[in-house]
């Protein structure tokens, strides 16, 4: 599927609406569609392009009171530093902002969801107390189905 197609399904999935079609977002300014809908007591704004999606949900994030980036380094996370051993049994890398107490303890609440998301090389999620953001790179309709109902289990109000 391409970008206009995978933004008509993720639009028609949340029960939101494509809200723009011409955004020029990264760093090679590619055609990006927004998407925002409002479900399950979770407000949605989704960024799709022919490289990537991005699912965030505002409203909900770390309930630590900490920023988190798992399994890379977040491009908008300027300043941040390795969380030693944050998962039990995972091997993601996680990044938090200097101080960032509490990143361990989120991390181990959250295993179960991230394992479930089985995030890929270039794929990762940025949360603070205000916001979680899922990065999907070359989503396949079926992954997206799949973590957008990990996220709603994990978010919904």
């Amino acid at each position: 599927m391409n970008a206009q197609q995978v933004s008509a399904w993720l639009a028609n999935e949340l029960g939101g609406r494509i809200t723009k079609t011409d955004l020029r977002t990264g760093a090679l300014l590619r055609r990006t569609s927004k998407i925002v809908a409002r479900q399950d007591g979770m407000s949605w704004e989704c960024y799709v392009n022919a490289a990537s999606a991005w699912l965030w949900i505002n409203g909900h994030g770390s309930d630590a009171g900490v920023a988190l980036s798992i399994n890379r380094r977040s491009p908008g996370m300027l300043m941040t530093e390795p969380v030693e051993q944050p998962f039990a049994g995972l091997t993601h890398p996680v990044f938090t902002t200097p101080g960032g107490t509490g990143a361990r303890e989120q991390c181990r609440r959250w295993e179960p969801f991230v394992a479930g998301l089985a995030l890929g090389r270039f794929e990762y999620i940025t949360a603070t107390p205000d916001q979680v953001t899922l990065w999907n790179r070359r989503p396949r309709i079926d992954t997206l189905r799949r973590r957008i109902n990990l996220l709603r289990d994990q978010f919904a109000a």
